[in-house]
């Protein structure tokens, strides 16, 4: 005699308005031996969603994939046969597709993207265009480069005689879809005004703001559009914090790199754009004495808090640029 799987209750739930089962058909008993292909059959057919076509779904329990048996994923969670699953099924990701290629002289350190609905697009409060996407990148050659979704470069910053940086790049931004900050080895971030031409074939970047304050490679480059704020991690065990405006305070003498020594001289800017210091930064102590790895602004949070993550203790520390000190550590 054939011996039949054990059943098991679950209970389907999804934020997709369109893919929202009756009430009474929430709740079902499956075979414990099925995987997600199963489950999606079973939501698919004419009983369940009764799609006009196939809708391949994943299934999330407790916010991870389910890439087991349900029966599997039991045991491993140490649960009875008896418990009831909540399963939230959402539509599968198909797997990306080959656009454009995008060709650096050197390594990429960092990429950002503007589109509607992208951080910087939101900001923007603009209707940008669907299609027109803009991708910024930050490379070991020291440029910035913007470019459009086709692979084919809109714009390249200037090198160090032009204003811009004069060693590799760890990282840029968009504060908005005409404001780039970027930052990298050389100790400063530079601001950039982009501005495009009327055909979007082309555009220019043009250095309006440098940033000084810190003593070593900076790691980390985040932004705040509508508060033109950014926060920095560098490894001279400092977290920075910035505003991206001429507005802020001129920054000290003794933070601008020398520019006396032969080497420091022939790669000295041409082009002058005003200096501006940190408005607050951590002392090494409160951040870690041998740096910070990552800097970032939690999402909508009212009060103006950065989070450091320092490489060598593998910590997350929540920081109040206000108050100077660190509020937290994970």
């Amino acid at each position: 005699m054939e011996s039949t799987a054990a059943q098991v209750k679950v209970n389907f739930t999804t934020t997709h308005e369109d893919l929202q089962l009756p009430e009474n058909k929430r709740q079902l008993l499956v075979p414990s031996d099925i995987k997600r292909y199963g489950l999606s059959r079973i939501l698919n057919s004419e009983s369940m969603l009764n799609t006009s076509a196939p809708v391949p779904l994943d299934f999330l329990v407790n916010g991870t994939f389910l890439r087991t048996t349900l029966e599997e994923y039991l045991q491993t969670e140490g649960l009875s046969s008896e418990t009831t699953i909540t399963l939230q099924y959402v539509r599968s990701l198909l797997p990306p597709t080959y656009e454009a290629s995008f060709q650096h002289d050197d390594w990429v350190a960092s990429v950002d993207v503007l589109s509607a609905t992208s951080a910087a697009g939101r900001w923007s409060g603009e209707d940008l265009i669907q299609g027109q996407d803009r991708i910024l990148s930050a490379s070991y050659d020291g440029l910035v480069r913007i470019w459009d979704g086709s692979g084919s470069a809109l714009a390249t910053s200037a090198a160090a005689r032009g204003g811009g940086h004069a060693k590799m790049l760890t990282s840029a931004k968009f504060l908005s879809s005409t404001q780039i900050a970027s930052a990298g080895l050389d100790q400063k971030i530079v601001v950039w005004k982009y501005t495009e031409a009327a055909d979007r074939l082309s555009g220019e970047l043009k250095p309006t703001l440098e940033l000084h304050g810190h003593k070593q490679k900076i790691n980390s480059l985040a932004a705040h559009g509508p508060s033109k704020r950014l926060l920095t991690a560098s490894n001279d065990g400092t977290v920075g914090f910035w505003l991206a405006s001429k507005k802020a305070v001129d920054a000290d003498a003794e933070d601008i790199p020398a520019t006396h020594t032969a080497k420091r001289a022939r790669v000295a800017s041409s082009v002058t754009v005003p200096q501006k210091g940190a408005a607050r930064a951590s002392s090494p102590r409160t951040a870690n004495a041998r740096g910070g790895r990552r800097a970032a602004f939690p999402p909508r949070r009212k009060r103006t808090v950065g989070l450091i993550r320092p490489r060598p203790d593998h910590t997350l520390r929540t920081l109040e640029p206000e108050r100077r000190r660190a509020s937290s550590r994970r």
